[in-house]
């Protein structure tokens, strides 16, 4: 899975919805509300918020397993970064 999202600096994948960049806005104020909460890094501010969700996920059983929302995360990344050939080959 990693090795989906290694991409050189500045490309990006592909975005058939023109919406990746509102997604990305919406990501980006969560990891301003963080790093306003907890006065750290941006540089580390998503590795201290993946491990904060984690352990929320221990204990709000709604949530559920954290692999299992990473596993439903990626997938909804791959359909959202999917060319039109890969989308029709996966997901029609």
């Amino acid at each position: 899975m990693a090795e989906q999202f290694k991409r050189g600096k500045g490309h990006l994948p592909p975005d058939p919805e023109q919406s990746n960049h509102m997604r990305a806005a919406f990501a980006n104020v969560a990891i301003a509300a963080f790093l306003e909460a907890n006065r750290g890094d941006r540089e580390d501010a998503l590795d201290f918020l993946l491990n904060g969700l984690m352990h929320l996920c221990d204990r709000d059983p709604i949530l559920g397993e954290f692999n299992d929302r990473v596993e439903r995360a990626f997938d909804h990344y791959k359909e959202e970064t999917a060319t039109d050939a890969e989308y029709a080959r996966a997901w029609k």
